[in-house]
Order: C-alpha cells, then structure tokens, then sequence
C-alpha cells in the first residue's frame, strides 16, 4: 500500500481478542527518484495513474477533517489560505459532522477515511457524516503527479448535491 506519494509499504494484521485489528508496517520502500507511488499500481512513473496521497492544501475558509488522518483537522484562514492550522486532537478521533475531537477510533469516519481517496482529476463527492462539505479531486500544487482533495463548505443551512454539483437548501 502508498502510505504516501513516495512510499510503498506491506503491512500485516492481527484480530485481537476484543474483535478489533491491529495493523502494523512490516517492510518499508521508497520509489525510485523518478517514480511516485499509485494506489494498486505500486510504484510507476505513469502519470496515467497518478498519487492519491497529495498533501492538505486549503482552498476554502473553514475547519476541515485530514482526508488521510481522523485524528487531525486543518483550519484555513480566509488571510492565508497557503499556511493551513494543523490541529491533532489529543483524545480520539476528529468528527465532521460535529466538528469536533474526542470520538471512537472504531468510527466509520475512522476506518473508511474522513475523505475519499481521490481515484481521478475532477472526482467530486461529499464529506464523510457532513452533508454541508464537499470535496473536488485536483492536481496538488505541492505535490508533482499527486491528486489532492480540495475540500469546500456550502452557506450555513444548505448541503451539496452530487447531482447538480451545487449547494442547496437543506429540506
């Protein structure tokens, strides 16, 4: 698996007696200089497939949830959208649906990803538990051959459509 733009990693699991898993990093491998690492693809230098790891970049004002980290949040400054806050929450996990710290490691939040991994340029979806937040998979700007989940808020009281690809008021 990429556990980021220029690693491959193996792990292995565990079932633990309370039913929970334990993952851990058995083997660890940078990709050649000229190469990225692609989810499925391992390490290529096809831009075909590009790295769905990007790092955070803010685009929008707001607090939004790590797209690879449940445990983090970033809050973007509308005064300076290029230096994102980075907040680790210091007991569980961050919610966005709450906007909040404090909750279950176990959550689907947690375990599916606060984000969806972004798969292709211009994938478009809703955040995890928050209807009022969206996200747009783009071209990282810190990042060469890397698509980053640009994250974005609708106005209070509205949500964001899929279909229209638009903000809407709540019903």
């Amino acid at each position: 698996m990429c556990t980021s733009c220029n690693e491959l990693s193996v792990c292995g699991g565990d079932i633990n007696p309370d039913g929970s898993e334990t993952i851990k990093v058995l083997y660890k491998e940078k990709c050649p200089q000229d190469e990225h690492c692609a989810i499925g693809r391992g390490c290529t230098s096809d831009e075909q497939y590009p790295c769905s790891l990007g790092p955070f970049q803010c685009d929008d004002a707001g607090s939004f949830p790590d797209p690879y980290n449940c445990k983090i949040y970033h809050f973007c400054n509308p005064q300076h959208l290029d230096d994102p806050i980075t907040v680790k929450c210091t007991s569980g996990s961050f919610s966005s649906q709450t906007m909040a710290c404090g909750y279950s490691m176990d959550s689907d939040e947690c375990r599916m990803r606060p984000v969806p991994l972004c798969q292709k340029l211009l994938q478009v979806g809703q955040i995890t538990n928050n209807p009022n937040m969206y996200y747009i998979c783009v071209k990282s700007r810190l990042q060469p051959n890397a698509l980053t989940p640009s994250l974005h808020s609708c106005p209070p009281q509205h949500v964001f459509n899929v279909d229209t690809l638009s903000c809407i008021t709540e019903d």
